[in-house]
């Protein structure tokens, strides 16, 4: 048996923490009540039973529950005792092919926040349980996952006008993240926020009579200032995390809990949010969100940086629709695994760079980077002239388009020119038409990830 001596300090209480003599091996044990008085002994005094689990509790501490085959056949049993943040890796070190390990559900309630009512099937224990026995959780052992607190709900509703990287912060914090809502357990792969202020982004919510809006006030939740709901728009189903400052559109994500493929684009049909759903944040994006805040970069990552933007239909001729805003979780951020958008698809896989969607996605791309890296609201005639010949014999719709857009102006062809934007707009709809093809590759590919990583 392994068991932590950490305790909070002046607290004396080493005779009742002493574990039982007569405990050897452990017995099989189911819940974390179960483990603890296998390590101390079912005590029947309630005065000792108590101090003993106050003094677990505050220490925050976890247990895990092994089985041993032994090569001559024999089986041992035992209890782990660790602290939260360590159970994983603890897990790691124990597992083996002849040893198998879980954590204890916990079965009282532990709240992140004193002002929620947790289901007991939702604590963190649970969702520690369900990581390791789910076969499509393996993929996420590199990560722990922590029930949001306060703090970072503040940081969800931190106003933009201080800065952008507030907007950096909130897209990395929620990649990675997992809802829960009774037997749903969803991994949140891939968002994209978008501000609630007009002057902040030309993307905000328009609230209209016959809309419900994305506002946390009027929706239940558990938690203040952040809430999650269903919205149909634009032919789509949309799974919004909605903040005072912001909403957050889930566009790659996939159930863990059963036999349910990635879902990748704007609709999100697997998970139903309720007033009972909670959100466990990725510690990696917990991490990187620290670093974000003190050194307020500028993006996300140094590479392939026009995938941080968002898939977007409008607005073209405004530099905000530029900004950096879309975040990929840990495990799924490489080109072979995020949605794909009006910016990237010109980089799929296969296919003549001359063809519709990809010669419609090299002229967004021209727009991004004027703005992303030379700071300009404008595009040269001659780079996007470059990307295809303008004599070549083609009627589609996409090239009449190029040719209109480079007929505005044979020098700079500027942002402010009244023909541009419903061009851009126009543009922008045709290239949208392909991205569902392209992101059924995507599926595959998160499939087979999913499949080959954590444990062999």
């Amino acid at each position: 048996m392994i068991y932590s001596s950490t305790l909070p300090p002046r607290i004396n209480i080493t005779e009742l923490l002493e574990p039982s003599k007569d405990e050897r091996p452990a017995k099989k044990c189911k819940t974390h009540e179960e483990a603890i008085d296998t390590i101390f002994g079912a005590r029947s005094d309630p005065l000792a039973k108590s101090v003993i689990n106050g003094v677990v509790d505050s220490a925050q501490i976890c247990t895990l529950s092994f089985i041993k085959k032994g090569e001559n056949g024999t089986v041992t049993e035992g209890v782990v005792m660790t602290s939260d943040k360590e159970a994983t890796k603890v897990l790691h070190g124990i597992c083996n092919p002849l040893t198998q390990a879980l954590i204890c559900p916990k079965t009282q309630t532990h709240t992140a926040l004193p002002s929620s009512s947790l289901p007991p099937v939702c604590d963190q224990s649970y969702l520690n349980h369900r990581l390791l026995t789910l076969p499509k959780a393996n993929a996420l052992l590199q990560d722990t996952f922590t029930e949001i607190t306060k703090n970072e709900i503040e940081i969800l509703n931190e106003d933009w006008i201080q800065g952008d990287h507030l907007r950096l912060a909130c897209a990395q914090l929620l990649a990675g993240c997992i809802l829960v809502d009774n037997n749903q357990i969803l991994l949140v792969n891939c968002n994209e926020v978008y501000g609630r202020l007009r002057t902040i982004d030309p993307h905000y919510e328009r609230f209209q009579n016959t809309y419900t809006s994305t506002l946390p006030d009027e929706h239940t939740s558990l938690y203040d200032d952040i809430c999650f709901c269903n919205v149909d728009e634009d032919n789509s189903h949309k799974l919004i995390i909605g903040t005072c400052t912001f909403c957050s559109l889930i566009t790659s994500s996939v159930r863990l809990d059963g036999d349910f493929k990635p879902e990748v684009g704007p609709s999100t049909f697997n998970f139903k949010p309720s007033g009972s759903t909670r959100i466990f944040l990725s510690n990696y994006s917990i991490e990187r969100v620290a670093r974000i805040l003190e050194d307020q970069p500028t993006k996300l990552y140094n590479s392939d940086i026009l995938a941080q933007l968002r898939q977007v239909r409008s607005s073209f001729t405004s530099p905000r629709t530029y900004c950096i805003s879309r975040c990929s979780s840990r495990l799924t951020n490489n080109m072979k695994l995020r949605p794909y958008t009006i910016f990237t698809a010109a980089d799929a896989p296969g296919g003549s760079l001359t063809s519709d969607t990809k010669l419609g996605s090299q002229i967004f791309q021209c727009f991004a980077k004027a703005v992303l890296f030379s700071h300009v609201e404008y595009v040269k005639h001659s780079e996007l002239a470059s990307i295809a010949s303008t004599t070549a014999v083609k009627t589609t719709a996409v090239y009449e388009i190029y040719l209109k857009i480079l007929s505005i102006d044979d020098g700079n062809i500027s942002f402010s020119s009244e023909t541009l934007e419903p061009l851009l707009t126009s543009l922008a709809q045709l290239v949208s038409t392909k991205l569902k093809d392209y992101n059924k590759q995507v599926i595959n590919d998160i499939v087979t990830k999913m499949k080959t990583s954590g444990r062999s």
